[in-house]
């Protein structure tokens, strides 16, 4: 989260004492006009004193964070209309009533989309609120002009009588009602409160004004309403500020106006951090050396029966998840991984925990002084072993941890009829040298309205930062792990004890499976359907969300390669490289990404079979051919990027921004 924790918590604590010092205050006030509602903000602020400082010590504590995150976002949620009436007649509930929304947007709440016609109501009413809001705000500028300008005492006095009733009756309900529809309006559509600049800065315009209008207009207001009872008494200093503080509030209202019709400034970087989650954008890293790219053409022709360009050990770095099999490597394969020394960074292996039979999980702390990179759930880095293979395992920590950037930790099972990187990775012991690059995240958390996570076997790893993410925001969100002996399951227990009434754990062994039509039937429309296990699964899963969850998405991460049997024969074609000049020329049995070899020799790569996303390159031009395994199916008529390790074109030429 962008606020730790104990700084919310901290929050939720002085937020008590402001209420407990609202209810003395009000408590102390002489009563006015809406006496009952004084005497309710006595009461209610009372009451949430400490209520809200005991749950912001309970954020503060593992196993009751999420139910007291979840409690303050309804808490607060009530709590803005509550005060908006203790406010009538009483100014301190409007600073609560800003510190509230202030709140929520911190505890970033997370609600299903508006439907269309539920859109259009608070549209409607937000629009509504919003133009009464401008409109009184005008109002009561000229009426201050006219107590300032005129010499009559009948229309001075009755100015400020007159806009005493109207923040009273009128403009308090009116601000009132623009936020919080403006905040429905925001959580329940894509834009958010912080995603665009333009929410966000109307969302500052909705908080300040109010702030404002408690501590200086309304006080300013009320004490020309008394002074100009006397007929000799001048508006003065107060009169002046008080015209130019409403001016300033219209300017400030008409410019909201504004900003919601042209939307400027498109996305702040929380946004764009949130659509580089949704978009499935990978990151590279480093650039290959052309002595790599001459061995991987080698390999390739070596795949293929043809006798090898040269003689020189090859590397394959087959991207696996921690559950997949190893790729073959030369036993004479080099130390140093490819992809040059100044793309890896060297790390040691610090505590080794074993999880379950088959399975441990390693701490990777930076050899050098400096931090890891930050990473978000579904990450993955590329972990290069003393012997040279290079293996491809998922983050398993908390990428929300003070000591995320400390240290990674991956889990890995040993496949005993692998070939050779499981096995190697748990020979490793406390203080081993090895180099990782990434992270990389090709499975990240997109934004829906719940979520439906199927795992199978070690598999479960990517799930565990997202599944801390998604109770950490409160979104809902279920575990079926399936895997085949209870014993061989690593965070099963931890899983089960955690979340409870969340995870379904069953071994094949003892169980048979669950049924996953009726688990896919049960869940709400627009649910993420998240897969990462052995082929077979996700198979199951695949045939199972067509079948039963036509309302859903699904998202799967692979071990191997998939099936392509529904690949186009291969066809030779011609490659642009748009920003070069040049133009190579593809074979009808060559990969594109050996034809770029010799043209583009920094096009960085590692698995060669679709699966790690590390030679994602953008497309300018032309259809691409997609064969890659990272792409979702919702995604494969993507007409801007191509895996060229597999992925060909569907014409005579595509344009490739290289």
């Amino acid at each position: 989260m962008l606020v730790r924790r104990g700084v919310l918590g901290w929050g939720q604590f002085l937020f008590g004492v402001f209420c407990v010092a609202a209810a003395v205050v009000l408590g102390l006030r002489d009563e006015g006009v809406f006496a009952g509602l004084q005497t309710a903000g006595v009461v209610g602020y009372a009451l949430a004193g400490p209520v809200v400082a005991a749950a912001g010590w309970a954020l503060g504590r593992p196993g009751l964070a999420a139910r007291a995150r979840t409690a303050l976002i309804v808490f607060h949620l009530a709590f803005v209309p509550l005060q908006f009436l203790f406010s009538f007649g009483n100014f301190e509930p409007l600073a609560g009533m800003v510190l509230s929304t202030v709140f929520l947007v911190l505890l970033k709440p997370r609600f299903p989309r508006l439907s269309r016609r539920t859109r259009k109501i608070w549209l409607a009413v937000h629009i509504g609120a919003a133009v009464s809001w401008l409109g009184l705000s005008l109002a009561m500028t000229v009426m201050a002009i006219a107590g300032l300008t005129t010499d009559t005492h009948a229309v001075r006095h009755g100015a400020y009588e007159l806009m005493h009733l109207f923040d009273l009756a009128l403009v308090i309900p009116g601000m009132a009602l623009a936020v919080v529809s403006g905040i429905v309006l925001s959580l329940g559509t894509p834009w958010g409160l912080v995603k665009h600049w333009w929410v966000l800065v109307k969302l500052v315009i909705a908080l300040a004004l109010p702030v404002f209008a408690a501590f200086a207009e309304s006080k300013w207001i009320r004490e020309l309403q008394r002074t100009t009872q006397d007929p000799a008494a001048e508006p003065g200093g107060t009169g002046v500020a008080l015209v130019v503080c409403l001016a300033t509030f219209t300017v400030l209202l008409g410019a909201a106006v504004v900003l919601s019709v042209f939307k400027p400034g498109g996305r702040t970087p929380a946004g764009r951090r949130a659509e580089h989650r949704t978009e499935h954008r990978t990151e590279r890293w480093g650039e290959r050396t052309t002595e790599h790219k001459v061995e991987h053409k080698a390999e390739r022709a070596a795949e293929r029966g043809a006798r090898p360009a040269r003689t020189a050990p090859v590397v394959s770095a087959t991207r696996a998840t921690p559950a997949s099999p190893a790729a073959a490597v030369s036993p004479t394969a080099p130390a140093v991984p490819a992809g040059g020394r100044s793309s890896w960074t060297p790390v040691v292996v610090g505590e080794v925990r074993e999880l379950a039979d088959r399975v441990v999980e390693l701490e990777l702390w930076r050899a050098e002084a400096g931090r890891l990179p930050a990473w978000q759930p579904g990450a993955h880095i590329d972990l290069a072993l003393p012997s040279g293979k290079v293996r491809q395992y998922s983050l398993c920590g908390d990428p929300g941890a003070d000591d995320a950037t400390d240290v990674y930790r991956i889990a890995v099972l040993r496949e005993e009829d692998g070939r050779g990187g499981s096995a190697e990775v748990h020979a490793l012991r406390t203080g081993a040298a090895v180099e990782i690059r990434g992270p990389r995240n090709n499975f990240p958390l997109v934004d829906a309205p719940s979520y439906l996570f199927v795992a199978g076997g070690i598999g479960v790893t990517p799930f565990l930062p997202m599944i801390r993410r998604l109770e950490s925001e409160g979104a809902p969100w279920r575990l079926y792990y399936r895997g085949r002996t209870r014993a061989a399951m690593a965070f099963a227990d931890e899983l089960v004890e955690t979340y409870p009434g969340r995870v379904i754990v069953t071994a094949s062994d003892t169980h048979p499976r669950a049924s996953l039509d009726g688990l896919l039937r049960a869940t709400a429309p627009g649910v993420a359907v998240y897969c990462c296990g052995p082929g077979p699964m996700q198979a199951d899963v695949a045939a199972a969300v067509r079948a039963s969850c036509p309302h859903g998405r699904l998202y799967v991460e692979r071990f191997v390669p998939g099936d392509r049997a529904d690949a186009g024969p291969d066809r030779a074609f011609e490659a642009e490289l748009r920003r070069s000049g040049g133009v190579v020329r593809v074979a009808a049995d060559e990969s594109l990404l050996d034809a770029l070899s010799e043209a583009a020799p920094a096009l960085d790569f590692s698995c060669t079979n679709g699966i790690c996303g590390s030679c994602e390159t953008r497309v300018l031009d032309g259809t691409p051919d997609h064969r890659d395994d990272v792409l979702q199916e919702h995604e494969r008529n993507r007409h801007d990027v191509i895996y060229p390790c597999v992925s060909r074109a569907r014409g005579d030429r595509i344009a490739l921004d290289l």
